[in-house]
């Protein structure tokens, strides 16, 4: 698995770019090997798909990726739906919600894996409160407000199950719907008291003083899956050898991502994508790069959703996911 957080130290000590073994321009795709349109975000949880395409690993495998960004899973998933995109980087709910409305979408990958307590103290995501607002534990947030990215998503059902986990009755706290970007001035500002959030904004907000009140994947035995890769069923059914080389592709990329060596070139990528500093990125926590759905930890999240009013009917799993673990 990926490196958890970077020290300096251990960056002083690597190469200052260390190339991965994916092969010379001779291994690139061919002229009649297949293009695959894909929308991502510029975060964290895209690192493989960044490393992969910088390093030319999807292309060794016979596929070439046309890329753009989107601004969130909720919004990729129609646009991909409407044709204009083969794959979307979205939450794995979403893409859970989607299945169960009878919409024809498949989740072919991870793109994010959250940490547990044995791998690390700290998770990729956190719930923060604002430096001047007066919370020191989650015990504290009834009666607040707090941000989530989009209502009846992700983040919903995760700071639901944080406050009950943490004995709060989430009825007595207010949510509202604030973009990722506009959530660090409104917490500092005082607009909303707490919020679940994770790089880069978690860092700017941290640098404010922000403090830390928990990880909210925890909330469940397994590792959540934030992070998907999803298609459609039309797509998977009729390019199912594409498939078979992307989650290929995938595989190698985070075997190369995961050796030492490569640590700086990893960093190097995700600050040309992300826009995120290398210095920034050194104090970063990452999750797990690991292609493989948790498929227990899905299941959990599926209950999750379930409990809060946010699904129905659970769609089959087994069928929706393409890349089980």
């Amino acid at each position: 698995m990926f490196m958890k957080k970077i020290s300096a130290l251990g960056l002083a000590a690597m190469l200052v770019v260390a190339v991965s073994a994916c092969g010379d321009s001779s291994d690139a795709a061919g002229p009649d090997d297949p293009t695959v349109r894909i929308l991502t975000l510029p975060i964290v949880d895209n690192a493989a798909a960044f490393y992969g395409m910088d390093h030319g690993i999807f292309e060794e495998y016979g596929v070439r990726l046309e890329t753009a960004t989107t601004a969130g899973g909720n919004a990729g998933i129609p646009a991909m739906l409407g044709g204009s995109t083969d794959i979307v980087m979205a939450g794995g709910f979403p893409a859970i919600q989607a299945a169960e409305k009878g919409l024809p979408v498949r989740i072919l990958a991870a793109s994010s894996t959250s940490l547990t307590e044995e791998e690390s103290p700290e998770d990729y995501v956190e719930i923060v409160a604002g430096p001047d607002a007066d919370i020191t534990s989650p015990d504290e947030l009834a009666g607040k407000t707090m941000a989530v990215n989009v209502r009846g998503g992700t983040n919903e059902i995760y700071t639901l199950a944080f406050l009950e986990k943490h004995g709060v009755d989430p009825s007595t706290v207010k949510l509202v719907a604030l973009p990722f970007p506009d959530m660090p001035a409104a917490l500092l500002a005082g607009r909303i008291d707490a919020t679940m959030i994770g790089a880069p904004f978690l860092q700017t907000l941290k640098a404010e003083g922000a403090k830390t009140l928990g990880y909210p994947y925890r909330v469940q035995e397994n590792p959540a899956n934030p992070g998907t890769y999803v298609t459609t069923d039309k797509f998977a059914e009729e390019n199912p050898e594409t498939l078979e080389k992307l989650i290929a592709a995938l595989d190698k990329v985070v075997e190369e991502m995961n050796k030492p060596e490569n640590r700086e070139a990893v960093l190097e990528s995700l600050s040309k994508h992300t826009q995120i500093s290398v210095d920034e990125l050194e104090s970063v926590t990452f999750p797990n790069f690991e292609p493989g759905i948790n498929m227990a930890g899905l299941r959990e999240t599926v209950q999750l959703g379930q409990k809060y009013g946010l699904l129905g009917d659970s769609p089959d799993l087994e069928k929706l996911v393409v890349n089980q673990k």
